[in-house]
């Protein structure tokens, strides 16, 4: 939990981190395990009282990743939120996984077009919609990342989310890297999509969003390891013009409400904005 200069108390949820281990490195981020212990230090640091976290990139079909992460949340359920990575070229063996992992307690699922979908987009009928299905009938999340690269453009989260008017949909990074716009554009037309601020620079861009669709659909998020959350929650609460009822939703309140989770106590140390 932080705390501002006038008392006011936020709830931190951060919707978008990674963990365990990446066995490749990134271009911005080397190759290295990520432990639940490590993230809770983390969090502990920046007032973060919960976190989504699911697998790293990896050359896999992500199930040792996805069964890590469902245990780290298990060892920590007052703390972390686990969702499953699914690779989409395992087709029906992908959609399995999805009930498996829903089974097993997780609240969402992460899609990487640009890591783990090659060629493929994500609106993709004969590989995505199976997935995406599945995750209906489980009342899933769906996190996509999106930026960088043609096959993952807000429009075609758009596409898909149009498809699957049921299913809650978040444009990771907010169509990063001049995409904010087309992101804005397809949240304006559907209800059921949302976007998250994980390394989404100028902080301006994220104000931006919220004046044209409001704060209820957008959800803070920082990409750790590859952001420190300090970092984040700084950028999110100081620099992009936002009252303490947008900062409030936008911080954690939105994503307990697409969870359907109640309103924690704080489970961390409170931090003082202005030491962030």
């Amino acid at each position: 939990m932080i705390v501002d200069d006038k008392d006011n108390s936020y709830v931190v949820f951060d919707a978008h981190t990674h963990m365990g281990n990446r066995p490749i490195k990134s271009q911005v981020s080397a190759s290295a395990d990520v432990t639940a212990k490590e993230k809770i230090d983390e969090m502990d640091g920046a007032g973060v009282d919960l976190a989504v976290v699911f697998a790293r990139a990896n050359p896999s079909n992500y199930r040792d990743a996805n069964a890590g992460i469902v245990e780290a949340m298990r060892s920590h359920p007052d703390r972390l939120v686990a969702y499953a990575r699914v690779h989409p070229y395992f087709r029906e063996t992908a959609a399995e996984d999805v009930a498996r992992f829903a089974a097993a307690g997780v609240k969402g699922i992460k899609l990487h077009p640009l890591r783990d979908f090659s060629g493929n987009a994500i609106n993709d009928r004969e590989i995505i919609f199976p997935i995406i299905a599945e995750a209906e009938k489980h009342r899933l999340l769906v996190l996509v990342h999106s930026g960088n690269w043609w096959n993952c453009t807000p429009s075609l989260i758009g596409d898909l989310a149009a498809e699957f008017p049921g299913v809650n949909f978040v444009i990771a990074h907010c169509g990063e890297h001049g995409g904010h716009q087309e992101a804005i554009g397809v949240l304006k037309r559907l209800p059921n999509t949302y976007v998250d601020t994980a390394d989404v620079y100028p902080p301006s861009i994220i104000g931006n969003v919220v004046r044209a669709v409001g704060a209820g659909r957008v959800l803070y998020g920082s990409d750790h390891p590859a952001t420190p959350m300090r970092l984040e929650i700084e950028k999110v609460a100081k620099y992009c013009g936002l009252t303490s009822t947008e900062l409030s939703l936008v911080l954690g309140r939105n994503l307990l409400r697409l969870l359907n989770m109640p309103v924690p106590e704080a489970t961390g140390p409170v931090v003082q904005l202005a030491s962030l």
